[in-house]
């Protein structure tokens, strides 16, 4: 594929924005984010913006992350949120479910990269067990 296909290919696909937790170094975050938006690429998703928070594993999302995040989607108009984990949004499954619910409404996927998949509802087990084991 050109050059020029390339960027036609790019406008037709859905705008997206990345939501990542890390607590990584800046510099590995980086190389992490270009990852993560070949991956995007290969699944026909064009990441437009990235939110990076540094709140470390097993740590809640403080509240004003989550608002710049749907504050963004609803200004600029994204498609698409991009999450490593869906635990990278929040580890409360309930805040989660609400979450989901409220970007389906407003019209917003939510693409999981561990799964390579859209998620539209929360694995009740899967979060059950990793809430298991964050507190043990």
């Amino acid at each position: 594929m050109c050059y020029l296909e390339s960027l036609l290919f790019r406008e037709n696909m859905p705008s997206a924005i990345m939501f990542m937790n890390s607590n990584k170094s800046g510099r590995n975050i980086s190389k992490k984010v270009e990852k993560v938006r070949e991956k995007c690429v290969f699944r026909g998703i064009n990441v437009g913006n990235d939110i990076v928070v540094s709140k470390g594993p097993n740590r809640d999302i403080d509240r004003p992350a989550i608002n710049a995040l749907i504050s963004l989607v609803l200004r600029r108009g994204y498609k698409v949120v991009v999450v490593d984990k869906l635990t990278d949004i929040t580890t409360d499954i309930y805040d989660l479910e609400t979450f989901l619910d409220d970007a389906a409404y407003a019209g917003v996927k939510v693409f999981e990269l561990s799964s390579m998949q859209y998620r539209r509802y929360v694995n009740v087990t899967e979060m059950l067990f990793f809430e298991f084991f964050r507190k043990w």
